[in-house]
């Protein structure tokens, strides 16, 4: 699952979500929604695309979207019954996410309390390249195996990266 680009930080801006599923590396079903940036929508928009779908894992681009429109991991392994993988490129920095929140957010203890409860990151190394995750609903072990197994033409496991090209595709700007 991942989210497409937008111009600016309006609150009434909107962008795309988009969650890819797979079976033996073939694309199944792709769902879509539109989230505010910097909302708190996304998590409910992400069980409304999903409906009833069913998978071994979901596996979510990170936890901010469309800015710090934040899905809350617990909340949808809870509704879904489906475990969630968090996967970032980078080890988050809490203190500097932390800090735009105060700055920016009136709710931001609620956004804050989202993030810390998903827990801390963990690093993996898929060849050259480290990915940091956090696993709700399944072990850390069974994660990173599932990771290894769906990274396959990048250090993004496979739905991700199509998740990513789907989302970029729809909503960057035509040049």
């Amino acid at each position: 699952m991942a989210s497409g680009s937008f111009k600016s930080k309006s609150r009434s801006e909107t962008t795309l979500l988009v969650a890819t599923t797979l079976a033996n590396f073939r694309i199944r079903r792709i769902a879509i929604a539109r989230i505010t940036v910097d909302g708190m929508d996304s998590t409910e928009k992400l069980l409304e695309a999903l409906g009833s779908a069913k998978a071994d894992a979901i596996l979510l681009d990170g936890i901010c979207h469309a800015g710090f429109n934040i899905l809350d991991p617990k909340s949808i392994s809870r509704s879904t019954g489906i475990p969630v993988i968090i996967i970032s490129e980078e080890k988050p920095d809490m203190a500097s996410v932390r800090s735009a929140l105060e700055k920016h957010f009136p709710d931001w203890r609620e956004r804050w309390k989202i993030i810390r409860r998903s827990g801390m990151p963990i690093p993996l190394g898929l060849g050259e390249a480290t990915v940091y995750f956090k696993a709700i609903g399944m072990s850390a072990a069974s994660a990173k195996a599932l990771i290894r197994y769906l990274s396959v033409n990048s250090k993004f496991p496979e739905p991700i990266r199509v998740s990513k090209l789907i989302a970029r595709g729809l909503t960057s700007p035509k040049q």
